[in-house]
Parts: structure tokens; sequence; C-alpha cells
């Protein structure tokens, strides 16, 4: 005759106690240890429900889907919080990091078989690419997702491939007309409010390209309206701006005042730095016009400062980030405890103590090694993240590899130490790295300040560059302002040499903006490093300057005379390069 555990219910309950016992236990430590995909798609809903709103928060949120999915190995859960993680970056302004999740996701929807994913993926490619002024591909992954959308009835991957399309062809303004109209009637079967707002803007952009004021007025007003409606701030700064362009092309300068300053104060209140400092650089361009120099120099100033603090922000966030998560869990883990202890004491009988008490060893032991293992990968992420990118960093570790990015707009600084060759034949080995340590610290701090990235130094040169490795359209700026403070650095320096009887060196400082390819060298060591024709033309314009002065290539000053006096030397004979234009900064903004 079979025997069942409940065939003598008076002996066998306290073995009924200790499995309740058991998984009362475990469950707590399950629930840390193994997130389930009901929360992995709550962080992801709250990622695209943020991102049109606060591309901050939109971010926070994506990187805490991502790292949930990958701790539980949901494939789909990543995917979509990696194209999340995209999204943000490029309203950041961060496209390298943008397209390195974009095109991570795109790969895991396409091992997932996942069409509507693959479109999303494709479009907001696009979009990246749009905004680094790649028409050429940006028309391609457009014109890849409208295909795939088409082909499975994707109505809403249809809309937004058509209204990116339109945005492509902004220079073709029927072309592009002739996309947002079709995008609209797709929205308004596809519903998408936030979209088709997006492409109600557009329309109004193109009208305005085409002189068509009294239309362009009406779709941005529309759009503006429909954003209002759904709390979407970002949008409605950049509807407020574009208004606001309208009546600066009008000649209306009262109104375009108006908007610019309606844009400035959501921006602050909804506390969005980026979209703040956008809107600061539309009263510097409204000012000139008005030919109101110094109110205009006050708000570029502001809009410089906010720019440059946006990349320090994103380090300290990631910092606090990591302690919140540290100081969460301990909580968490510390709530299990306390609950465990309560319940033993309700259920706890003298013959199951001693079994009780060996499972939470087990548990603790388990439990501590988790946390050790975590601890040590975190150590181990922070120094990789100290030495590259972070999304660089990311992308190592998940690929093995980090691919290499082009980026279109890179100022590079170089400088030289003109005499410190015959200076290092006087001093001792120590005395020359102290000399060195002092003045390139001096620098470190000074690019730091400037949003300038080192590369790397070469003996007595010192290599850096703005724009990488998060794009932005300051970097001319930030270089020059970077250059001059450097040279003022090296009078007071020599100056307080002279005055100690010591020997002095002077400083060559040169810049050129242009095309670079950054990435990482290295396989045991890691090193970030820049190549391109931009940095050997940046090494010309130093060696081709003049010690104590700051040397432009034409490309650069383009890009900065609104903003410095310079004088132009000429065309310059570069070694290899030939003649080159070439200018040098005097000490002061242009008023």
């Amino acid at each position: 005759m079979a025997h069942g555990l409940f065939d003598n219910p008076g002996k066998h309950l306290h073995y009924l106690r200790l499995l309740i016992w058991a998984g009362w236990l475990l469950a707590p430590w399950a629930a840390l240890a193994q997130p389930d995909t009901a929360a992995v798609n709550r962080l992801n809903r709250q990622a695209r429900e943020l991102r049109h709103r606060d591309a901050a928060a939109s971010l926070a949120r994506a990187r805490e889907a991502r790292q949930a999915a990958r701790q539980i190995g949901y494939q789909p859960g990543l995917a979509e919080a990696l194209a999340h993680l995209g999204v943000a970056f490029r309203n950041q302004n961060q496209y390298d990091s943008a397209l390195a999740c974009l095109f991570q996701a795109l790969r895991l929807n396409e091992q997932l078989q996942n069409p509507q994913g693959q479109t999303a993926n494709l479009n907001s490619l696009g979009s990246v690419l749009y905004y680094q002024q790649n028409l050429p591909q940006a028309r391609e992954f457009y014109e890849r997702a409208l295909q795939l959308a088409t082909q499975t009835n994707d109505r809403a991957g249809q809309a937004a491939s058509l209204m990116g399309l339109g945005v492509a062809h902004s220079a073709e303004p029927e072309v592009a007309l002739a996309h947002y109209l079709r995008a609209a009637d797709l929205y308004q079967q596809a519903g998408h409010p936030a979209e088709r707002a997006q492409n109600l803007n557009n329309l109004g952009n193109v009208y305005r390209a085409k002189g068509e004021t009294a239309k362009a007025l009406d779709y941005l007003q529309q759009a503006l309206a429909l954003n209002r409606q759904l709390g979407n701030y970002a949008s409605e700064i950049t509807n407020l701006n574009n208004l606001g362009e309208v009546y600066l092309q009008q000649g209306n300068l009262a109104q375009a005042e108006v908007h610019f300053r309606q844009a400035v104060q959501t921006a602050i209140s909804a506390n969005l730095k980026l979209a703040t400092a956008q809107s600061y650089r539309r009263l510097v361009e409204l000012f000139r016009a008005k030919k109101q120099f110094e109110p205009a120099l006050e708000y570029l100033d502001k809009a410089v400062e906010l720019e440059k603090s946006i990349y320090n922000d994103e380090k300290s966030r990631q910092v606090q980030e990591l302690q919140t998560i540290y100081a969460t869990e301990r909580q968490a883990q510390e709530n299990a405890a306390l609950q465990a202890a309560h319940q033993r004491q309700q259920w706890f009988t003298a013959t199951g103590v001693a079994l009780a008490l060996l499972l939470a060893g087990l548990l603790f032991v388990a439990v501590r090694n988790q946390r050790k293992l975590r601890l040590a990968q975190q150590r181990t992420d922070q120094l990789l993240h100290n030495i590259l990118p972070e999304e660089v960093a990311e992308e190592l570790k998940t690929e093995g590899r980090a691919t290499p990015r082009l980026y279109e707009r890179v100022t590079v600084l170089f400088t030289d130490l003109r005499g410190f060759t015959q200076l290092a034949e006087t001093l001792t080995p120590g005395q020359l790295v102290e000399v060195l340590e002092a003045c390139f610290s001096a620098f470190d701090q000074i690019i730091a300040e400037h949003n300038l990235e080192k590369i790397k130094t070469l003996g007595d040169g010192y290599l850096c560059a703005g724009g990488i490795p998060v794009p932005n359209m300051t970097n001319p700026l930030d270089a020059v302002r970077a250059g001059l403070a450097m040279q003022t650095f090296m009078r007071q320096w020599n100056a307080e040499r002279l005055a100690a009887g010591q020997p002095t060196l002077e400083l060559r400082v040169g810049i050129h903006t242009g095309r670079v390819v950054a990435g990482v060298v290295g396989r045991n060591k890691f090193a970030y490093d820049i190549w391109g024709d931009t940095v050997n033309i940046a090494s010309r314009m130093e060696s081709s300057g003049e010690p104590g002065r700051v040397n432009l290539s034409g490309e650069t000053y383009q890009l900065v005379k609104g903003y410095f006096v310079c004088t132009h030397r000429g065309r310059v004979q570069a070694k290899n390069k030939g003649e080159i234009d070439m200018y040098f900064v005097e000490d002061g903004l242009l008023g």
C-alpha cells in the first residue's frame, strides 16, 4: 500500500512546516536575484512614455531595463531597452552612443525575427545619421524601414519612415512635403499623437522653407497645442522655437522674442538643459538681428556653459546611480532578512530550528558570494569606464570589440613646448618630469573645464580634441578658448620661473576642425585614439605657428570668426600639405 505525506498528519506536520519555511526564506532572495519579465517590460514602458518629455529620465529607465533584462536573459526586453537607450542618447545629442545601442538592438531583433522592432531600429538609426548630416545613409535606412513596414502592414512604422524621409529631403521642399502628407494620413489611422505632433511640426517647417508663412504658422500652432495637451515639454520647446524662427524670418522681432523666451522658460521649468541651451542660442540669433551684441554675448555664454555642463552632469549621474543601486540592494537585503526572522519566530518549532538555520546559513553564503561577484564586476566596470567612454566600454564588454566611429566635426588641438629639448639636457630626470607634470596637469584641468577629451601626450607634445566621445556643436569655440587659457597659464608659469631664476619654456598651439575616426586600440592595454587627416593638419597648425600664439586653420576660423578677433596670416606653407590659410587668435571676444 502506498504511503503519502499526509497519511499521518500529526507525524508529518513538521515536514510541511519546514517546506513552508524554506519557501518563505527563499522567495525574497529569489525576487532580488531574478527580476521578472514584467519588471523589465514596466521599465521599458516608462522609458518609452518619458521619451518626449524627459530624455534624462527615459535614459535612466532604459538603463535599468537593460540591466534587469541581462540578469534574466530576457532577449526581447533587452532589445527594447537598447532601442530606448539609443533614442534617449540621440535626444541628448550623444550620437556615437546612440548608434552603438541601436545597432545592438537591430542585431537582437533580427535574431528574434521581430520585424516591427527592426523597423523601429532602422528608423531611429536613420534619424541619428541625419543629425550627423550623413544624408545618403540616413535615406538608405529610412527606405529599408519603409520597405519592411510595408511588407508587414505596420502603419506606424510606415508613417515614421515617411516622416524620416521627409526630414532627410529637407533641401527639396516639394519632395519633403509629399512624404509628410503621406505620413499625416497614416498617423490619422494609426494614432500615435506624439509622432503626429512631430509630423505637424515638420509640415510647418517645410511650408516655412517654401515661403508660405500662414500655413507654416498654422501647422506649428497645431503641433504646439497637441504637445501641450500631451505634456511633451521637449517637443513644445521645439515648436516654440520654430514659431519664433518664422516670426524672425518675417521681421516680426517682438513676436520672435516672445516665443524664444517662452521656450527658455519652459525648458528651465522642465529642467531640460540641452533644450535651454538651444533656446538661448535662438536668443543670440535674435539679438544679433537687433544689433544688440551685449545681450547676444550674454546668452551665448549661458548656452556654452550649459552645453559643457551636460557632459559633466552625465558622468556624475552615473556615479550616483551606482551608489543608489548599491544602497537599494543593501536595504532590500536587510528588509528581507528582517522579514525572514519574523517568519521564523512565528513558525519555527523546536524540531525545525536546526534545519531552518542550516538553510539560512546556506542562503547567506550564497548571497554573500553573489554580492562579492557583483561588487567585483562593478569595480571592473568602473575601471573600464575610467579609460573609455561608457558606451564604447559597454560595447567592448558585450561584443568583445569596439567599432571605430566616424565623427563629422571634431576640433583637434596640438601643443608643443619650444625649448624643451635644450632644457632637458640641463635637468635631472626628476626635474624633467616635474616640469612636464606642472604643464600637463594644468592642461588637463583646462581641457576638462572646456569640454575637451585628452587623447595622449607625445614627449613634450599634448593632444586633445573636442566633439568626442559625445558629439557637440561648440567644440571649435571650446578648443580656441582652451588654447588661449593654455597660453595664459604658460605666461604666468614663466613669470614665476623667471622670478626664481629658472629657465622658461614657450608654447605653440595649433587647432584644426574636420572629420576624424575615433576608437579603441590595443588588446591588453586599451587606449582611446583618433585618426585622420584632421589630426595631421592640426599638427601642421602647431608646427607652423609661433610661440605664445594660437594658430587656426581656415576651417576652424570660419566656425569661430563671429566670436574671436583673428589676424589672417595669409596662405602659409605647411609640411606635406602645401599652402594653408592660417589665422592667429587675439585675446578677446567680439563684442
